[in-house]
């Protein structure tokens, strides 16, 4: 069963750096989405990517992440992460030759925060 392990990143650069060590150690690009800033930069292909592809703005963010079982503290976080300038990275597993421990431990030498991870519920908007 595949789960999506979320971490939120005050500094938008060490989520782009995280997301380049977790594809070094074979996540696949379909599998890591990156939610940036106040224009809602969107990187990767993942889930994250797919729930704004049609409608950009935090309502939907938040829609999406309380969808997957995150609780509404944590989904109140991310939205004031992404609001100030931070991001929020998502790596659904497994993927690659990748496995939890590892995405963890990559996470948090990036200075990943609130890392979370969840069974992947299908979205619905």
């Amino acid at each position: 069963m595949k789960n999506t392990i979320y971490a939120s990143f005050m500094d938008p650069k060490l989520a782009q750096k995280a997301a380049n060590a977790l594809s070094g150690h074979g996540l696949r690009s379909e599998d890591l989405s990156i939610i940036s800033c106040r224009q809602f930069n969107l990187i990767g292909v993942g889930s994250l990517v797919a729930a704004f592809a049609a409608k950009p703005g935090t309502e939907v963010m938040t829609g999406f992440l309380k969808e997957q079982g995150i609780a509404s503290e944590l989904v109140a976080t991310y939205e004031l992460t992404v609001y100030r300038g931070g991001s929020i990275l998502g790596a659904t597993l497994p993927s690659g030759m990748l496995d939890e421990g590892q995405t963890w431990g990559i996470l948090s030498k990036y200075s990943g925060l609130h890392v979370a991870s969840y069974l992947n519920l299908p979205y619905v908007s």
